[in-house]
């Protein structure tokens, strides 16, 4: 998928909207440890995705 850059954090939202998916499904997904993988930033340990991450998921086909 073009327009996602490898080296940008993305928020929860912005991923959903990448991957076409809700930002409840990546919430749920975070919660089983499943879907693209994610990383926690700054001092109140916010959620985010690399893009790279996105890509790799996205690549994989790793779609539930």
């Amino acid at each position: 998928m073009s327009g996602i850059e490898p080296r940008r954090l993305y928020t929860p939202r912005e991923a959903a909207q990448l991957l076409n998916y809700s930002e409840r499904t990546l919430r749920r997904w975070r919660a089983e440890d499943t879907g693209p993988r994610w990383t926690r930033y700054g001092p109140a340990l916010r959620y985010g995705y690399f893009g790279i991450d996105l890509l790799a998921w996205l690549n994989e086909g790793r779609r539930p």
